[in-house]
């Protein structure tokens, strides 16, 4: 969410990292929606206040994919065959998240601070 918000994503590549570039996993039940809500209702009122400035009609709410029911650690370990058979779509989006290239994770506030303001791996921040 507050990567979303930071303005470090350029605007004309927000849809793009959204719909396949971001990632998120909760264990716990109640912190994955609580997650998940955020993180929509972040990107769609984005999308809501890009297409206003531009004179357009507000675009369609779109749900965020990027999000996985599990424990980080574990979705590495293999033969868990009910989480394969039961819970296929949640298995799907962890698929997604394991065989995507992911360069940079900024998970503290002042950590992006400090890249931002330090100059610290400005390269990181370009992607």
């Amino acid at each position: 969410m507050r990567l979303l918000q930071s303005g470090i994503i350029e605007p004309h590549d927000l849809a793009r990292k959204y719909a396949g570039e971001l990632f998120a996993t909760e264990i716990l039940l109640l912190a994955y929606y609580v997650s998940a809500v955020n993180i929509e209702t972040t990107y769609n009122a984005l999308q809501a206040e890009a297409a206003k400035r531009e004179g357009a009609s507000e675009p369609a709410y779109e749900t965020f994919t990027g999000i996985a029911l599990a424990d980080t650690f574990q979705v590495y370990e293999k033969g868990d065959g009910l989480d394969e058979s039961v819970f296929v779509e949640n298995n799907a989006s962890i698929q997604r998240q394991i065989n995507a290239p992911i360069n940079v994770i900024i998970g503290k506030r002042w950590l992006s601070l400090l890249i931002r303001d330090n100059g610290v791996c400005e390269y990181a921040l370009a992607a």
